[in-house]
Order: C-alpha cells, then sequence, then structure tokens
C-alpha cells in the first residue's frame, strides 16, 4: 500500500511576514516550503497545454479557475517527497474544497493548517493608518488606501474563517501574533511551540 504524503498548510493575516513564517515552520518541522504564487509563475513559462490556460485567462483579466490551479498543484505536488508546507493558499471556501480533491490525487493528506493570527486588529489598523497618514512607512501599499487595505485584511480574514468552519478542528494551529511585534524566525518558533 502506498502511503500517503504529508502536506501542512500556511496561512496568515496581512501584515505579517510569509518568509519569515515559513522559514520558521519549515526549520521547525523539517518541512519543504512551496510558494503557491511563485508556483504559479514557474507554470506561467513553461510553455505547455496548461500554462498557455493560464495565460488566456489572466490575458483577458480573468481568474485562474480552481480546476486549473487544481491541476497545476497536482503536479507540483507529484514531484515532492517528504513533508511538505504550503504557502498562502488556499484563499477562498471553494479553493480549500477543490484543494481537498487535489491532495487526494496526489496521494496527500492534509496533517495540519497553521494560521498565524494578529491578536489585536483594532489596534493594527490604528498604529498603520498613522504611519500611512504622517508618510513614516515602506512598503508596497504606497499607492493604496488605507482603507483598501483593511478591506483586503478583512476579506483575507473573512475566507479563513469560512475555511475553519468545514475543516476539522484537529488540523488547526492559530497562533496569535502581537501587532506591534519585531518577529524573527526564533520568536516565531517560540510561539509554534507554546500554542501547537
Amino acid at each position: 500500500m502506498n502511503t500517503k504524503k504529508s502536506l501542512q498548510i500556511l496561512l496568515f493575516d496581512f501584515g505579517l511576514s510569509k518568509d519569515i513564517l515559513a522559514a520558521a515552520l519549515s526549520m521547525e518541522f523539517g518541512l519543504i516550503k512551496f510558494d503557491f504564487f511563485r508556483c504559479i509563475i514557474k507554470h506561467l513559462q513553461v510553455g505547455d497545454e496548461l500554462s498557455r490556460a493560464m495565460m488566456n485567462k489572466l490575458n483577458k483579466g480573468e481568474l485562474l479557475t480552481n480546476e486549473i490551479i487544481g491541476e497545476m498543484l497536482e503536479r507540483e505536488l507529484n514531484e515532492f517527497e517528504g513533508k511538505v508546507l504550503l504557502i498562502d493558499y488556499p484563499r477562498t471556501l471553494s479553493q480549500f474544497l477543490e484543494l481537498k480533491g487535489t491532495l487526494e490525487l496526489a496521494n496527500f493528506e492534509l496533517d495540519k493548517i497553521w494560521y498565524f493570527k494578529i491578536d489585536k486588529p483594532n489596534e493594527f489598523w490604528k498604529r498603520t493608518v498613522g504611519l500611512v497618514d504622517t508618510k513614516q512607512y515602506l512598503s508596497t501599499l504606497d499607492d493604496e488606501k488605507p482603507k483598501d487595505y483593511k478591506e483586503k485584511f478583512e476579506a483575507k480574514k473573512e475566507n479563513i474563517l469560512s475555511m475553519q468552519t468545514v475543516a476539522t478542528l484537529d488540523y488547526w494551529k492559530v497562533i496569535p501574533i502581537e501587532f506591534d511585534s519585531e518577529l524573527n524566525i526564533d520568536e516565531i518558533q517560540t510561539k509554534i511551540k507554546e500554542n501547537a
């Protein structure tokens, strides 16, 4: 009988560094990092039927369908040996449900879903808006209004909550992060140990 491979998912609130979070989890549990968005870029450059379907959608200004994403993920997952950490995907309930089927096809089982959650979102927003208003920030948000960014933050949280309603609670490991802390890999690993 073929043993299923293990997959863990990393989800996080806006304002947290996916690179630091992924590095901490990878080092702590020996996980192979699989960045979903870097995977899309890689597959767009392949030049096969799947990449053409992806480019066709994107050139029309459309989102990639769950089916296209599922096929891409299945191909990529089949390349991995060992425990995998899928970074920043899924982002919606429908993507989560599609992913469950993809995992079955790729002979993976979902082991954990790590959700790093800002502990005081209202305080986080007061500080963020204050920094934007006084131009004391360096980020990719330069051209975005704080209100738009906050709406994205809240939408992402809502999507994560909707996934929590259908996933077994045993999968979920919610790690609260202080909004004003300067995070590094060691601090994240400590938080993981405290909450795992």
